[in-house]
């Protein structure tokens, strides 16, 4: 004869719970483990990527020089000025030249001034074939200086750096203006710092 034994249907929910439980627990510890994994792995890729790459500032070869500057010649650069000018590129080149001797703000008591003459051209690098319409094109800077002892009106040194930067053109005559002078913008900011390191190597002297 055989006897069966009936199991508490509470008993049942309880046992199938309690599996239940340890499966989602056994997933959820895969899953931590995984992500942990890839997590590690990608911070490992991103540190070896990050080995591989030097960060520079922009025109760095000219931040280089302007740190070179003796302490003499950056205290005669804060006291030189530089003359007024009537376009917004040669504006530009005379803003930047400023900053970089004297942060914009000149001391009295200079000893030399700087004349500046700033000429702008646009020149077409390509055109499209079906419209013969232009696509890109360049703007030239070429500034020219003249470092100029105050007291004896005397030329110390004198020269030009011309720069160029190049943007592309769209049939949006907006867009092609905007531009146009962030690229004369880029030019005169690049003359400026040129302009800068011959008037201190001039100042500076042999």
């Amino acid at each position: 004869m055989w006897f069966c034994r009936a199991i508490p249907a509470n008993a049942r929910t309880v046992k199938y719970r309690q599996t239940r439980s340890s499966e989602a627990r056994g997933r959820d510890w895969r899953s931590n483990v995984r992500w942990k994994c890839s997590k590690a792995a990608f911070a490992g890729a991103a540190l070896l990527a990050l080995a591989g790459c030097t960060v520079e500032p922009l025109n760095s070869s000219s931040a280089a020089l302007s740190a070179n500057v003796s302490d003499s010649t950056r205290a005669v650069l804060e006291r030189t000025s530089v003359s007024p000018v009537s376009t917004r590129v040669a504006q530009q080149v005379r803003n930047g030249l400023l900053f970089a001797m004297n942060g914009g703000t000149k001391k009295p008591g200079g000893r030399y001034r700087v004349d500046l003459s700033v000429v702008s051209t646009v020149s077409n690098l390509s055109v499209q074939v079906s419209s013969l319409a232009p696509t890109s094109a360049q703007v030239k800077v070429a500034a020219r200086y003249n470092v100029v002892e105050i007291a004896t009106g005397k030329s110390v040194a004198s020269g030009q750096h011309t720069t160029i930067a190049g943007f592309d053109k769209t049939p949006q005559s907006f867009a092609n203006e905007r531009a146009e002078r962030d690229a004369q913008n880029r030019a005169a900011r690049e003359a400026s710092q040129r302009i800068h390191l011959s008037v201190a190597s001039a100042i500076a002297g042999p």
